[in-house]
């Protein structure tokens, strides 16, 4: 059986959850987190693990995926819509 790849939506997605999962083990609503903030967690967790997808898709995201993270998380960051 073919193993289907994430898209980089499908990636940046998964970032979002794992920022916001982040946030809730710290007791931190994610809603109170700018995006700036949630990209400084995002890079936060390439500490924590290092050979997880969505440390592995921010280490070589472009500038435009971070941006396209940014507004992401802008969107679904409070979980209103994912």
């Amino acid at each position: 059986m073919a193993t289907k790849r994430m898209t980089q939506r499908e990636k940046r997605i998964f970032a979002v959850e794992a920022v916001r999962g982040a946030c809730i083990n710290m007791h931190q609503d994610p809603a109170d987190l700018d995006s700036s903030a949630a990209v400084g967690l995002l890079d936060d967790l390439t500490h924590v693990d290092p050979g997880s997808v969505v440390v592995q898709w921010y280490l070589s995201a472009s500038d435009n995926q971070i941006d396209l993270f940014e507004k992401e998380w802008d969107l679904y960051g409070n979980g209103s819509a994912l």
